[in-house]
């Protein structure tokens, strides 16, 4: 007999695309004799496209129905862009499984090849307070307008003149597989990625029978940075009202973490440093004491 695992996801093309990437690598792992559903969950995030995250919640829109499914065992796992989980979760929840990151990397779709190309005054869709810190970094004269919806949306507005230029996740772009002609990658020096920016992380109960099985399909590398961003977020409590940006990197045998806060003043402060590989979290600590000595 087939026994069916339901995986909750929310319901957008890249959302979708990312609960087929889960199930063709669970799909070996857990064998014939189990089969996959995903379960669209509209989410209140993805309801409410007329006001900034900031002014209805924060991230914690786009997660908490799909959590309560998992709670209430309406789904066995869920499928989450790490980026957009918040620093803390429902205690009856666990994360076990992240899969191989993809690129964390920003990128603008524009006629112009870069933020410098953009005419005076020009306009650019985000309602990322990171992709705002960044951009009035470089450029003070730009007009920053808000910009919601999913990836196509927000695509499709861009291309219709609504805006000059537009920042998303290269990550999403390259999973539904835009045409690269359309966009241009941002420096990490200049547009520090967001928390987890990339990874997409599976979420369980804690006393799910099937876990064991969960754990086998997590990236080890992955986990490592994961967990070092993390930290660094969760040090700060920080939601999406607040800027902040954090990418860990193994380089040989080391584990380099640039980590970035916005002080008082608004302005960014950064700091980066190296630890151990099997000490991510407390790299993550490290530079955020770092950064916490500096805004107080």
């Amino acid at each position: 007999m087939i026994k069916t695992i339901k995986i909750a996801s929310r319901a957008s093309d890249l959302a979708l695309r990312q609960a087929n990437i889960a199930i063709e690598i669970l799909q070996p792992i857990f064998g014939e004799s189990y089969s996959f559903e995903i379960i669209k969950i509209i989410t209140t995030g993805d309801k409410i496209q007329n006001q900034s995250l900031q002014e209805i919640g924060g991230k914690a829109l786009f997660t908490k129905e799909i959590e309560e499914a998992l709670i209430a065992c309406k789904a066995d796992i869920a499928v989450h862009s790490m980026k957009d989980v918040t620093a803390h979760y429902p205690e009856d929840l666990t994360f076990l499984s992240f899969f191989k990151r993809g690129n964390p990397q920003d990128a603008l779709i524009s006629r112009y090849k870069s933020i410098e190309e953009l005419p005076k005054g020009a306009s650019i869709g985000t309602s990322s307070s990171r992709r705002k810190l960044f951009v009035d970094e470089l450029r003070d004269d730009l007009k920053i307008l808000p910009l919601r919806g999913n990836v196509p949306t927000r695509i499709k507005a861009q291309l219709d003149g609504k805006y000059d230029a537009i920042i998303l996740a290269a990550a999403g772009l390259e999973r539904l597989r835009i045409d690269e002609g359309l966009y241009s990658l941002l420096s990490y020096q200049q547009f520090i990625p967001a928390i987890c920016q990339g990874v997409i992380g599976l979420q369980t109960r804690k006393d799910w029978k099937y876990n064991e099985l969960v754990m086998k399909s997590s990236h080890e590398l992955t986990t490592i940075t994961t967990r070092c961003e993390r930290r660094f977020l969760q040090f700060f409590n920080a939601d999406c009202k607040t800027p902040i940006a954090g990418y860990a990197r193994i380089q040989g045998d080391s584990l380099n973490f640039t980590g970035m806060f916005a002080g008082k003043d608004g302005g960014a402060v950064i700091k980066s440093s190296s630890g151990e590989i099997k000490k991510p979290e407390e790299l993550a600590n490290q530079v955020a004491e770092q950064i916490k000595k500096c805004i107080l």
